[in-house]
């Protein structure tokens, strides 16, 4: 991954001059680890166009040292660490900050150093917020992330494929998560990208319900949303079961959401924005009269976190590029009834659409 993390470092300092900033504060776990390969819970990089800095205290000295080998590692000795960095950078810097991910307690802390060295040395120290900066470089993956994250779903389809195969019910909502999330393990997953969701029955009809006691029972909608973390990228699916006879509402209804699926993959492309894929479905969704049982966005691009750039949704305008990972993912919730949800993971690749995650669909 070396050669990954000197790409995104160098695209992250090429760009400095564009966005007339002298440097970068980087806070968040997520950056961090993009950016320079460390993974310790505490500390801070600072990105100029000539210095790559890793700030961190004593417990992750060594640690940094061996993961973050493009990155000069300082040790925070004290509080005034910050301040004595600005007192090195010449006057009028504007340094950008993670202002998405930083407690107001932080920011106040650092923005007294940059009013303190502004007023002694007689210069214009500012910080301004990065807003997404960041995030935008994450979405476009290099060829190692997206082996990682095809990793990540080929681990999600064997572990669905371990927990469901030739299931019939008669267990918990909870017990099917639990013997997901052990499959996961068993494939050589860290975990799962995020608590697995079982939903079954009435539940199904809420999307982001969390496994409870209730058995799952023939006759009713089963709906499983599940990722895998795997070297620290992950993957995201949604398949939806059903045990027994399927009526003719089920039946109906999971029709529709794969039709809307089916034909957002099969018309996705580079260049259109996240508001014209979402339209892609939920036409299908709303001529089939369902629309207002669609209450959520098309989809999300996935990597170091689980939701990330670009969001496919109604007032979206991010815009879709080669080498982004997202998900597809239209359902329909019918309350005390249940719901259906079918999402998979895509890679747009030179004009291409490419499926990652291969699990079946009833």
């Amino acid at each position: 991954m070396d050669n990954t993390f000197h790409v995104h470092l160098t695209q992250v300092q090429s760009r400095l001059a564009q966005e007339e900033l002298t440097a970068v504060l980087v806070s968040s776990s997520e950056n961090r680890r993009y950016l320079s390969g460390f993974t310790g819970s505490a500390g801070f990089l600072f990105i100029t166009a000539d210095l790559a800095i890793l700030f961190t205290d004593s417990r992750y000295t060594q640690q940094a040292t061996n993961e973050a080998p493009l990155f000069e590692i300082r040790q925070i000795e004290k509080t005034g660490w910050f301040r004595s960095l600005l007192e090195e950078l010449p006057a009028n810097s504007r340094i950008g900050y993670e202002n998405r991910s930083m407690t107001v307690a932080l920011f106040d802390q650092l923005n007294t150093s940059v009013i303190n060295v502004s007023n002694l040395n007689k210069t214009k120290l500012s910080l301004t917020g990065l807003d997404g900066f960041l995030d935008k470089f994450r979405s476009v993956k290099t060829a190692e992330e997206i082996a990682l994250i095809g990793q990540a779903a080929q681990i999600a389809d064997k572990s669905f494929a371990e927990a469901t195969s030739d299931f019939k019910g008669g267990i918990s909502e909870k017990e099917l998560a639990w013997r997901i999330e052990m499959a996961i393990h068993y494939y050589g997953g860290e975990g799962p990208s995020f608590p697995t969701i079982v939903a079954s029955g009435a539940n199904a009809a809420l999307p982001h319900h969390q496994p409870s006691d209730k058995l799952i029972e023939h006759n009713e909608p089963i709906v499983i949303d599940m990722g895998v973390r795997f070297q620290g990228y992950c993957s995201d699916m949604t398949r939806t079961l059903y045990i027994g006879s399927q009526d003719i509402q089920f039946r109906t209804i999971y029709d529709t959401v794969l039709a809307a699926q089916q034909t957002a993959i099969a018309t996705v492309s580079q260049g259109m924005t996240g508001s014209q894929a979402d339209t892609l479905a939920r036409s299908v969704i709303d001529k089939a009269s369902y629309g207002d049982y669609f209450g959520h966005s098309l989809g999300h691009g996935i990597g170091i976190l689980v939701h990330e750039y670009p969001t496919l949704s109604p007032n979206s305008d991010n815009i879709l590029e080669d080498n982004m990972i997202f998900t597809i993912e239209p359902g329909i919730y019918i309350k005390d009834w249940g719901g259906v949800r079918i999402e998979d993971m895509i890679l747009l690749d030179q004009g291409t659409v490419q499926i990652l995650t291969k699990s079946s669909k009833i």
